[in-house]
């Protein structure tokens, strides 16, 4: 694994399998939003990150889901977060 000088991106040296169905649960509250699980790449393998409610930092800041991307022909892990 090697870490870019771009915050939250990390080089992956293999492709995502493919995502989990998850039944999604009953909010805890009308404030909550639903962040969907995502392989998340890691100490040289990817794991899976389950869904989860969570509400946001701040009022109207929107969850920006993980990513992968193709940069200079090497593939990458953008990590999402709150924005």
């Amino acid at each position: 694994m090697a870490v870019s000088t771009d915050p939250g991106v990390v080089y992956a040296d293999s492709e995502p399998p493919p995502a989990y169905a998850e039944t999604v649960p009953v909010a805890p509250g009308a404030d909550f939003v639903w962040i969907g699980g995502a392989w998340v790449w890691g100490g040289g393998r990817w794991g899976w990150e389950g869904g989860r409610w969570e509400r946001p930092p701040h009022a109207g800041m929107r969850f920006v889901p993980h990513r992968y991307e193709y940069r200079g022909g090497r593939r990458v892990f953008v990590r999402g977060g709150w924005r």
